[in-house]
């Protein structure tokens, strides 16, 4: 169903399915974030393995993804509250 999508990584192709065009968006924006990564890399740490950078590339990825699911929480917890209080405000002015 989907239409493929060719992303370009560490001077490698790689072809993809997506399901819309939003997630070929999203596509080509990470392999773009990913091979900006690499090449901030690739000028500290030359000497290091493509595979190792790569994991690194992985490491740093994951840190933010689950740093933003927790901010995502911690947000959706306030609005929660929030949401109690002012109904509790509201009924009292009742």
């Amino acid at each position: 169903m989907g239409q493929s999508v060719s992303i370009k990584i560490a001077d490698r192709f790689y072809t993809l399915k997506a399901e819309s065009l939003e997630i070929e968006r999203l596509m080509r924006l990470a392999a773009e974030d990913i091979n900006r990564r690499l090449a901030s890399y690739d000028k500290k740490f030359s000497e290091v393995p493509l595979e190792e950078k790569l994991a690194w590339v992985c490491v740093k990825e994951t840190i933010l993804k689950i740093s933003s699911q927790e901010s995502v929480k911690s947000i959706g917890i306030e609005a929660e509250r929030l949401e109690y209080e002012i109904a509790g405000y509201l009924k009292d002015k009742k």
